[in-house]
């Protein structure tokens, strides 16, 4: 009686078997086809852009004359910045 029994859930396990196959095959085999049907077309080839350097200009120009102030000490602002970082 045992060994029937055995036999009996190989059997099970190779149906189930099949029809995990099945599906898998019904449910993946549409899948790639409809994407295979639906996917982008390759994008066409673009031409190359002709790039040109703009000319410069004629005339040198200069940074316009700015006046920077030390006011911190007379702001009351001082502090000493140490960032840290330290090797060995």
């Amino acid at each position: 009686m045992a060994r029937k029994s055995h036999h009996g859930k190989s059997r099970i396990a190779a149906a189930v078997t099949r029809s995990l196959w099945g599906f898998a095959g019904f449910s993946v085999l549409p899948g790639l086809t409809l994407w295979f049907l639906n996917r982008p077309a390759k994008p066409a080839d673009i031409p190359e852009a002709k790039v040109s350097v703009p000319a410069s200009p004629s005339h040198t120009q200069h940074p316009p004359d700015v006046r920077f102030t030390d006011i911190t000490a007379d702001t009351g602002i001082d502090f000493l910045h140490v960032n840290g970082a330290y090797g060995k």
